[in-house]
């Protein structure tokens, strides 16, 4: 078994393991950027930081989306439903 102590750890199995960690890291992205700017957004304070700030917190929220070819443009936003019922009650603005 290539020296290894699971079958789980040999050629066999770990290139499919890798792909999976490359889309939970994306998916990790995906769900902290878009949390980050929905907060950011909604918090008046938050508003101040600079667009080009925000922009790029985006781009690369997004950045899955472009290079996984994920769902088509614009699904990003449409996660922003979610963020809002999960923490509406907290930041109730």
């Amino acid at each position: 078994m290539q020296g290894k102590y699971s079958n789980y750890d040999t050629d066999l199995f770990t290139p499919i393991f890798a792909a999976f960690k490359s889309v939970d890291t994306s998916y990790r992205i995906v769900a902290d950027h878009i949390r980050t700017l929905t907060v950011a957004l909604s918090d008046v304070e938050s508003r101040k930081i600079r667009a080009e700030v925000m922009c790029c917190v985006a781009s690369f929220g997004e950045y899955p989306f472009r290079v996984e070819s994920w769902e088509p443009a614009g699904h990003f936003a449409s996660l922003v439903p979610v963020v809002i019922e999960i923490l509406g009650e907290t930041f109730q603005k």
